[in-house]
């Protein structure tokens, strides 16, 4: 099928898209997903680098000032509980086991 360098898209060969662009040039999904876990086993480290600069530089007396207002507002706000909840939570457990 001749393409002329355009993209064409058609049928669904096993649950795959198969695109062709020019003459000879096929992608299908399955090489696409290969690229973009390729892009990512090289991202994913370079990403984790900053997050734990970012961790490690980070401000936190300034993000706890931040976010004092909100904090302040759900206290006030909600009525405080006698309860922590995990009677209850053990109740659904029990009855999940039977």
């Amino acid at each position: 099928m001749k393409g002329g360098g355009a993209l064409h898209r058609f049928g669904v060969f096993r649950n795959f898209y198969i695109v062709v662009a020019g003459d000879n040039w096929i992608m299908d999904e399955r090489e696409k997903i290969e690229r973009w876990v390729k892009h990512w086993e090289v991202a994913g480290p370079e990403l984790e680098l900053i997050r734990k600069k970012e961790i490690r530089e980070g401000n936190y007396l300034e993000v706890l000032e931040s976010l004092s207002g909100a904090f302040s507002h759900a206290l006030h706000s909600q009525p405080m509980r006698t309860e922590s909840g995990m009677v209850e939570m053990q109740r659904l457990f029990a009855k999940l086991q039977k």
